[in-house]
């Protein structure tokens, strides 16, 4: 009962104590979580970060992430909280766990607004560097160096081993705040020639190869030296402005690709639309760009039917697609013995509705039926009537002449 006292309390400091959430609208009530985290089989240390994502939706950073005290989280600690505007129940949160030497992922759970708070341990596996030998006396020392950097700043000076490996985790962001890349420690840098990098370039590209078909170019960097390569990958980070989005593109559809001398390759991408950031994991320098995706076409359905007595021969019956304001043909055939009478349904944009071969303009989705009637039979009996009293007559005629 206290617990969730404290937890309805909190929601509702959450809910009502920001005016800039106010200014989005009011997010849905958060999923707390709590339990123990092991890393490698022991408590994780304290300040061992915890932090969770959703397969559907964006999360609010409120609580989120959250540090262990005494190898548990919200407890002694502030809950992990899920929240966010579009988050729907059901959807997978995963949970991560990071510390100096890396970033492991520690399970799932299904969200449920207003849910918790759930206790979720957590327990992963983070490869801790190799501690270097004490060096024996007489034995000189590892040679460290530092990698000069241009049109970058760091947080860490970067420093590799004469393997070219990372020793201390450092963030280096470009001068105009937009381009960061997360260097944690342990990763091999290394240039083309597989040597140990010596020193790491950044420019904004003023004349970035065209983009793909129907795409954008928002913004463009060479990072160099050309054919860096690191391993694993690193974070490169770019914030982008909404405003420069051309118009009818989303947020959503942007993404980085790298340019391979020919051709853009698109990456992984993750899209932040609340911090306007685009994230993703490069391996290698060139020229790097955040695209914008064409809009995706607008397509409307179109339902065709028919009664007894015929078909509709173009474009057939069932459920066809077409993009906005295609002329689709429209030809009703008529069985034998029956002939086609008009089309009925959503008829506004048919050329001609009693016509069988006609056209329909894809505006909107639209349920048409091609209507049949049958054919009366010849009237025979009437020539047959009308033969006897022609013939009666003349008889008639005849005889009173006689």
């Amino acid at each position: 009962m206290r617990k969730t006292f404290v937890f309805l309390a909190l929601a509702l400091v959450l809910l009502l104590g920001s005016a800039p959430v106010l200014a989005q609208g009011i997010p849905k009530l958060p999923h707390a979580f709590y339990g123990s985290v092991t890393v490698n089989g022991a408590p994780a240390a304290d300040g061992t970060q915890v932090s969770a994502t959703v397969d559907i939706g964006e999360i609010i950073a409120t609580q989120n992430p959250v540090t262990t005290v005494g190898g548990k989280y919200g407890i002694g600690s502030p809950y992990l909280l899920v929240q966010g505007y579009d988050i729907p129940d059901g959807a997978t949160i995963t949970f991560h766990v990071t510390n100096q030497y890396g970033t492991a992922t520690g399970g799932t759970a299904t969200f449920e607004a207003g849910g918790g708070p759930t206790r979720r341990d957590l327990s992963v596996e983070i490869e801790v560097p190799p501690t270097p030998p004490t060096p024996e006396v007489g034995v000189p020392a590892p040679v460290i160096t530092t990698v000069t950097i241009s049109g970058l700043t760091a947080t860490v000076p970067l420093r590799v081993n004469a393997q070219g490996v990372v020793q201390e985790s450092t963030t280096l962001t470009t001068a105009d705040g937009k381009l960061s890349l997360n260097i944690p420690a342990g990763t091999k840098i290394l240039d083309a020639q597989g040597k140990p990098l010596t020193s790491l370039t950044a420019v904004i590209e003023p004349s970035p190869p065209s983009p793909p078909p129907g795409g954008a170019i928002l913004l463009a960097y060479n990072l160099g030296p050309d054919g860096a390569t690191f391993e694993p990958p690193i974070t490169l980070t770019i914030e982008y402005d909404p405003e420069a989005l051309p118009e009818g593109f989303a947020e959503e559809d942007l993404y980085i690709a790298y340019w391979d001398g020919s051709k853009w390759v698109a990456l992984t991408t993750t899209v932040n639309t609340a911090a306007n950031t685009v994230s993703c994991l490069v391996s290698h320098f060139t020229i790097f760009a955040i695209i914008g995706a064409p809009p995706p076409p607008v397509e409307y359905d179109l339902i065709i039917s028919s009664t007894v007595g015929g078909s509709v021969t173009e474009p057939g019956e069932g459920t066809f697609t077409y993009d906005d304001g295609e002329v689709v043909n429209l030809v009703a055939t008529p069985d034998a013995g029956y002939r086609f009478v008009n089309w009925t349904g959503d008829v506004d944009t048919i050329a001609n509705v009693n016509a069988a071969t006609t056209t329909i303009t894809m505006n909107g989705d639209y349920s048409i039926t091609a209507n049949f009637e049958a054919v009366p039979p010849f009237p025979w009996w009437w020539i047959v009537v009308g033969v006897v009293v022609a013939g009666l007559l003349v008889y008639f005629l005849w005889w009173r002449r006689r």
